[in-house]
């Protein structure tokens, strides 16, 4: 464990990052299943079990407005990132992960989503493609972001620009842009893309959207969302803080 946590991330081309406890963690969960496939099907001689390290806790980091603003203005003000703003505003309206926004196009196709805008609708996975744990369920696109994608589709047509978030060509993973916008902003290397599903999701719980709907919307299970970011919520645990106002004196 020691070892793998001590290597350089081989993504991790703008930064020092290792390799993470919970990286490492489902390497050797994977190695534990391919063990057990293996003895299912030709059998071995002897238990073989991996030990696994303890499950680190979640990431909730998330932005606050005013960061999300400074992030926002930090992308825009570089003219060679400001594809990187419909990233940013895609992911913060409606808690897309990273590599399906960079999959989305304006028509409908078989290995990445679309929005459909005649019927105010999201569509995270391509036609066709199965159904996986990531639960990329279809989402209503919200008021404010359909101006932006109006927009940007009218822009995108003259250029037969077919998806959404482009620079030069698809984009595969969106490192350089995100990291040179994020220190632009002051942000720490802990704010990756991801952190966009995250603030998502706490705006979502800060606002009181009932867990059904918003796990719904972010194609997230709401027991999920409620455990990681059920604390946000203004009904968090109220019915048990306001039991005690109306306890019976003694």
């Amino acid at each position: 464990m020691s070892w793998r946590t001590a290597q350089r991330w081989k993504h991790a081309k703008t930064s020092n990052r290792k390799v993470g406890v919970g990286t490492a963690r489902r390497e050797l969960e994977c190695l534990q299943s391919a063990i057990n496939h293996y003895a299912e099907e030709y059998g071995i001689h002897g238990i073989v079990k991996i030990t696994l390290p303890r499950k680190p806790e979640g990431r909730d980091r998330w932005l606050t407005r005013q960061q999300a603003a400074q992030l926002l203005r930090a992308a825009w003000q570089n003219k060679r990132h400001r594809h990187l703003a419909r990233f940013i505003l895609i992911g913060l309206y409606t808690g897309t992960r990273h590599t399906a926004i960079l999959k989305l196009r304006w028509l409908p196709s078989p290995d990445g989503g679309w929005f459909d805008l005649d019927r105010g609708l999201l569509y995270r996975k391509g036609i066709g493609a199965a159904q996986t744990k990531k639960r990329q369920t279809p989402c209503r696109i919200p008021p404010r972001l359909m101006p932006w994608l109006r927009r940007w589709k009218e822009l995108d047509e003259k250029k037969s620009q077919i998806h959404i978030v482009s620079w030069g060509g698809v984009i595969k993973k969106e490192r350089r842009a995100w990291a040179r916008a994020r220190d632009a902003a002051g942000l720490g290397q802990e704010v990756t893309p991801h952190v966009l599903r995250h603030t998502a999701a706490t705006w979502l719980m800060q606002r009181g959207v009932d867990l059904w709907q918003a796990g719904s919307y972010l194609g997230m299970d709401p027991i999920t969302l409620k455990n990681v970011y059920g604390r946000h919520h203004p009904d968090f645990q109220s019915e048990a803080a306001n039991a005690f106002q109306n306890r019976n004196r003694q």
